[in-house]
C-alpha cells in the first residue's frame, strides 16, 4: 500500500496570548465549505494536525480569557 502524502504530514499548531485570568486555546480548520475542530476550548495552547486532503485551507485559532472575551486570528496553509 503507497502511502497517502497527506497521512504523513505532522503540523503542530500553536499560540500564545495574554488575557485576564486562565487563557482557553481552541483550534479550528477551513477547508472550502468545510470547517474541522481540532481542540475545542482548553488550556493547551497546542495541538497537533494531519491533514486528510491536500489544498488550500485556513487554520484558526480562538482565545478566550476567564471573562468569556473571545479574539480570532488565521493563517492560510496549503496543503500539496
Amino acid at each position: 500500500n503507497p502511502l497517502n502524502f497527506a497521512d504523513m504530514i505532522l503540523s503542530k499548531l500553536s499560540a500564545e496570548a495574554e488575557g485576564v485570568g486562565e487563557i482557553q486555546y481552541k483550534f479550528l480548520i477551513n477547508s472550502g465549505n468545510d470547517w474541522y475542530s481540532i481542540q475545542d476550548f482548553s488550556t493547551s495552547n497546542s495541538c497537533e494536525w494531519i491533514p486528510s486532503s491536500p489544498g488550500k485551507k485556513i487554520l484558526y485559532v480562538d482565545v478566550m480569557d476567564e471573562k468569556g472575551n473571545i479574539e480570532r486570528e488565521s493563517i492560510n496553509y496549503i496543503v500539496n
